[in-house]
């Protein structure tokens, strides 16, 4: 009895360590715990949520292959106890997808949430929040893989269960965050996207406060409909509000403050304003490359979209000079991604303007070929590169006449 009590003590401050995001300390006590199961031979439920705990502390560390391992032992356990379509496992199956998720497995993530799903829809209410979290998921793995009709259809299913219930609170606003970017940046529509923005930050104001880091995401979403809608001076004011909730207006770094600034920077360059574009995008470009360093993704988009600033400003060599830091970086990260190949042709159009053909043509097949392979033969930019060569190809025998 005496162990069986030490071992529930080190699980409950394993807990309460996880709650304050120190995970070495919760995994110490959880460890604890699993030494003193392990000695009396138990393998009761308690040892199954130790292991699962063990999984959401790995997961949380961004170490989703041993969180994997973790909730895998949880689920033997439960099996063994009869209890593989409980409720305990139900939640294990959504931290599995979850996992799964986050390594972007989609199919396994999407086969775990399901799981969950099925043994909560047969236990639970109607009405209860454990239904939503797993519907939100589903719509999240679904948005993350383009499919945003199905993405939307299970947002809403969590809607609703938020609605029956009758409890508003900070998940159903991210529900609503997740609507509307869906309705913006995946279905196009204007109107629903900022009908259901707005309610997020009215409930994520209520309970959080205006400049919290919880909203900086959801007033970025808006920023883009205006954007997108030409509504530059409202897309600064939803932009800058971001920046002050992120912190970027008292002087923190963060990847996400870059991130901010260089869409900033991007609305001036629309405006064309392309020397304030170019301060924002250089405040971008210092944090990304002291925090991340210069072969990161997100410092790769930065080279690009200062070329962009460039090229519209009509400093073809700038732009092409950073246009190359830009397809450095991605080739020492992501060498055959599409956005590899966009920064490919980047390059090859000012080749093309500078009557440079062959060199053109170098890096416009090489976006073909990564575009080929990675879209489809049939897709669209695919397509468009294809007759970009095309292009090159007349222009380059026009000029041997």
């Amino acid at each position: 009895m005496k162990d069986r009590d030490t071992a529930s003590t080190y699980l409950e401050v394993g807990m309460r360590y996880a709650d304050e995001g120190e995970h070495e300390k919760a995994l110490e006590c959880y460890e604890l715990a699993l030494e003193i199961k392990g000695r009396a031979g138990a393998k009761d439920a308690d040892t199954a949520a130790l292991y699962n705990n063990m999984g959401l502390a790995y997961a949380d560390m961004g170490r989703y292959g041993e969180a994997l391992e973790h909730y895998e032992l949880s689920m033997d356990i439960n099996e063994q106890l009869g209890d593989g379509f409980g409720i305990d496992a139900a939640v294990t199956y959504n931290n599995m997808g979850s996992a799964y998720d986050s390594t972007e497995e989609y199919d396994n993530a999407l086969e775990c949430f399901f799981k969950s799903l099925a043994i909560k829809e047969r236990l639970l209410a109607e009405n209860d929040l454990g239904l939503a979290v797993t519907y939100n998921n589903i719509g999240s793995v679904y948005d993350s893989t383009d499919e945003y009709e199905k993405a939307l259809e299970y947002y809403l299913r969590a809607l609703a269960v938020h609605e029956a219930s009758k409890r508003e609170n900070a998940d159903t606003a991210v529900i609503h965050a997740n609507i509307g970017a869906v309705y913006h940046y995946g279905l196009k529509d204007r109107d629903r996207a900022l009908e259901h923005c707005r309610k997020a930050l009215a409930l994520k104001e209520r309970i959080f406060g205006p400049d919290d880091p919880n909203l900086a995401e959801t007033y970025e979403t808006v920023a883009s409909v205006y954007r997108d809608a030409g509504e530059y001076g409202k897309a600064l004011e939803f932009y800058h509000k971001a920046l002050a909730a992120r912190g970027g207006a008292s002087g923190a770094r963060d990847p996400e403050i870059s991130m901010t600034y260089r869409e900033i920077g991007s609305v001036h360059d629309l405006m064309g304003d392309h020397e304030k574009a170019l301060e924002y995008m250089d405040m971008a470009l210092t944090m990304d490359e002291d925090i991340l360093g210069t072969d990161d993704i997100a410092t790769a988009i930065t080279y690009r979209k200062i070329g962009i600033v460039y090229e519209n400003k009509g400093d073809r060599e700038k732009a092409l000079e950073y246009y190359h830091m830009a397809l450095a970086a991605k080739e020492r990260t992501q060498a055959r991604s599409p956005e590899t190949a966009y920064i490919c042709n980047d390059i090859a159009s000012i080749y093309f303007v500078r009557k440079e053909y062959e060199k053109a043509l170098i890096y416009c097949n090489k976006a073909s070929d990564i575009l080929a392979k990675e879209l489809g033969e049939d897709h669209y930019y695919t397509a468009a590169t294809r007759s970009a060569i095309d292009r090159i190809l007349r222009e380059s025998e026009k000029d041997k006449e």
